[in-house]
């Protein structure tokens, strides 16, 4: 057996549990992809001319890169 060799294998769970039962830990971390995000932001922003356009690019981005990992967690724990 492998025990004999020193190789200790555990033996399978017996009723092996679904992914209902350990949902997804929502998405917690990411501030340096958050900072990049809104750094490449500022950079792209301070080439358009129109104000208004501005605001609009920046708060898009705020939206989808802010808002979008929860809201996909959310949309991923309803939807199996």
């Amino acid at each position: 057996d492998n025990a004999a060799d020193g190789v200790v294998v555990p033996p399978p769970p017996s009723n092996a549990s679904s992914d209902r039962d350990h949902p997804r830990p929502a998405f917690q971390g990411g501030t340096v992809s958050l900072n990049a995000a809104f750094f490449s932001t500022v950079l792209l922003v301070s080439r358009i001319k129109s104000n208004a356009t501005s605001y609009l690019f920046v708060s898009s981005v705020v939206t989808l890169f802010a808002f979008y990992p929860a809201s996909r967690h959310n949309i991923a724990g309803s939807y199996p």
